[in-house]
């Protein structure tokens, strides 16, 4: 199965990258400059942005073929698209992000972002903790596999719990489209 709903604000896909793909991704993220280096009472973690060129192109590309398979059976918004460069979220020990939602209001002038995904980059294996967390009707606890990501609708409160060993290296989507009417 491509993909489960669990409800139809957010769902789960399964499949998104290969481990190879995955592999790939990791290591040009590696050549990629730290943007920003979250050390606050809210949330710690690095940051890099991956710029769409070239060598990254195909990876927007599959963020998008993912969305538009996706979207019609889930969250049905119209006119999504990555308004925004793609981010690599980089967690080592005691690295978490605190409860939050990834946009502040509603607002009235697009870009609105409506769609949130994070794609976890490397083995699960090679980490402890970092679970997803997202409030939709319920609070569900998410353990990604590497290559799988979570998709959600990004008005919902979400967080990364804290990596109690090992690094986590994710990749960070949003989806924006027209204003919510």
């Amino acid at each position: 199965m491509f993909y489960e709903p669990s409800q139809r604000q957010w769902l789960f896909i399964t499949d998104v990258f290969s481990k190879e793909e995955c592999d790939q991704i990791s290591a040009y993220s590696d050549m990629l400059e730290i943007e920003e280096d979250t050390r606050t009472d809210k949330k710690q973690h690095t940051i890099a942005t991956m710029p769409m060129n070239n060598e990254s192109g195909w990876i927007y590309q599959r963020l998008i073929q993912t969305i538009e398979i996706t979207n019609p059976n889930t969250f049905q918004f119209t006119g999504l698209y990555t308004g925004e460069p793609v981010q690599i979220a980089t967690y080592v020990e005691n690295d978490f992000y605190d409860w939050h939602i990834d946009v502040v209001e509603f607002p009235s002038s697009p870009p609105v972002r409506k769609v949130s995904c994070s794609v976890l980059l490397n083995d699960s294996a090679e980490f402890d903790g970092g679970e997803m967390q997202v409030r939709a009707w319920n609070e569900e606890t998410i353990k990604l596999e590497q290559g799988q990501g979570l998709f959600f609708a990004s008005f919902l409160q979400h967080r990364v719990l804290p990596i109690t060993d090992g690094l986590q290296k994710s990749m960070i989507i949003w989806y924006n489209g027209p204003s919510f009417t």
